[in-house]
């Protein structure tokens, strides 16, 4: 677990961090957003000693960071940039292997850790050990700089904005492999962003900060159904019910009577797809239900626009 405990870090007269107080569970993701300058970059560069703080306490598993000498510290801690920050130099293979080779594995198992972590990535290491940096697409780029951070097997990875300069759609592929990743490799990961729809995507825990303030450390589920103030409601926004959809698998809201099936222009939707997924396609047709398909296109139920809505509404304040 990493906490922060009153948390104070200045920049010459300016406070960026006022008494920041939160904690990071063991094994999940915790999303830090806010407006630009709100302190989340800064919070998370305090964890691995970019920075330090000028008052309070950074922990991890119980021990103030300080007390770790920085290299120490530092091998047991991931770090993923918006840029990647690839080598120019070097082969994907030999970036990828950088940590590990500073820390005294042979040739041979790095080479056998960057391809297992290639192919972990869904990057065929045959097609893309050898190649270097300027030979990848951005999307590619980010993938490698996520290796390189695994590449020692690290139990904390920090991700500052890490999908942040790559285009729309590469980046929600992006999101969806991380998702896939986290849930095999269950790391405790600090990921910083200022996009709300990725934070709902990837979070288990958001932290809201405003002007170096927790305004709110919740559930996304909570966040957006009852944020704690004027300024949390603003910043998820008035379509914050369909952000929750986000959150919700078809699987759970669906019906399994497979008689109920009949739905307009067989239309479908498979039944790992997100309610927000549903939705959309339901209004496409347009429809009050759909069947729920699996990977083999087997009809499993289907599901409703009355259920979407109970789901998006369950919970939600005012």
């Amino acid at each position: 677990m990493i906490e922060f405990d009153r948390v104070v870090k200045y920049y010459g007269t300016h406070r960026a961090l006022d008494g920041v107080s939160f904690t990071v569970p063991d094994g999940c993701v915790t999303v830090l957003i806010g407006p630009s300058g709100c302190g989340k970059s800064t919070s998370l560069k305090l964890v691995n000693r970019l920075l330090e703080p000028d008052d309070g306490y950074v922990r991890v598993n119980g021990r103030p960071v300080k007390s770790f000498a920085v290299e120490e510290l530092r091998r047991g801690i991931g770090y993923v940039i918006q840029s990647a920050g690839l080598l120019p130099h070097m082969t994907v293979q030999d970036n990828i292997g950088l940590v590990p080779r500073l820390l005294g594995r042979d040739k041979a198992w790095r080479r056998a850790r960057a391809r297992d972590l290639l192919d972990l990535i869904g990057l065929d290491p045959h097609a893309y050990a050898r190649k270097y940096p300027s030979q990848l697409s951005g999307g590619e780029a980010q993938r490698v700089g996520v290796a390189r951070a695994l590449a020692a097997d690290p139990p904390i990875l920090l991700m500052d904005e890490p999908f942040g300069a790559v285009d729309p759609l590469n980046r929600e592929t992006l999101q969806n492999e991380f998702i896939s990743l986290q849930r095999k490799l269950k790391k405790t990961v600090i990921f910083v962003t200022h996009d709300l729809d990725e934070a709902v995507r990837v979070a288990d825990r958001i932290v809201l900060l405003q002007d170096g303030l927790v305004i709110q450390e919740a559930a996304p589920e909570e966040l957006l159904g009852r944020p704690s103030n004027a300024f949390a409601r603003d910043f998820v926004g008035t379509d914050r019910a369909l952000k929750r959809l986000g959150r919700f698998s078809v699987s759970d809201y669906m019906s399994h009577d497979t008689r109920r099936v009949g739905t307009k222009d067989h239309a479908s939707v498979p039944v790992d797809a997100t309610l927000r997924e549903a939705l959309s396609r339901i209004l496409a047709i347009p429809s009050d239900e759909i069947s729920v398909i699996d990977a083999q296109n087997r009809t499993l139920g289907s599901i409703s626009l009355e259920a979407i809505r109970r789901a998006g509404c369950g919970g939600e304040s005012s």
